[in-house]
């Protein structure tokens, strides 16, 4: 198909806003605006797809701000892993990824919970990301069902990782 773009591990152009640079800008409007409890115990951050790439991204930055992460179907990438073939790739890539996700880990989250279906097309970046946290002995919860990047799996996702965070 003429101007069919593969996305692969990642977008080829830089994007105009990053979230060090525009996510605390959030928080600070929702706790402006709302009544929230502002301590981390009382903060969960989740989203679907890209979404879910932007958790993974928000708990790399922000390691201690939320204590509950729900990445529902993931779409994975490090932002300075390079444009690589496989997300296992931008993770040799990436220098910062291992003090990032032991920062992480080190601030001992109370949930960090990701769902995948088998055949969705970013699985494979999870089986990599899975496997090097693994390696790492990181405690996390993961959830796979049948089908792939479908609405019917994100309903599925926001349940389980709901019915966690809302006890």
């Amino acid at each position: 198909t003429p101007g069919f773009r593969d996305a692969g591990t990642g977008p080829t152009t830089p994007a105009v806003a990053t979230i060090p640079a525009s996510f605390m800008d959030i928080v600070n409007y929702v706790d402006a605006n709302y009544r929230t409890y502002k301590d981390r115990a009382h903060r969960a951050v989740c989203g679907l797809s890209m979404g879910g790439g932007h958790t993974f991204a928000i708990s790399l930055t922000y390691p201690t701000k939320f204590d509950y992460y729900g990445l529902f179907s993931a779409g994975l990438h490090l932002a300075n892993g390079g444009y690589q073939d496989s997300f296992a790739d931008q993770i040799k890539a990436n220098p910062e990824f291992e003090q990032q996700s032991a920062k992480l880990f080190g601030s001992k989250p109370k949930l960090y919970w990701m769902g995948m279906g088998k055949t969705d097309f970013l699985y494979k970046s999870t089986v990599d990301l899975r496997n090097y946290w693994d390696s790492k002995g990181y405690q996390y919860e993961y959830v796979e069902t049948d089908g792939g990047h479908i609405w019917r799996n994100w309903r599925i996702y926001l349940t389980m990782f709901a019915q966690k965070i809302f006890k």
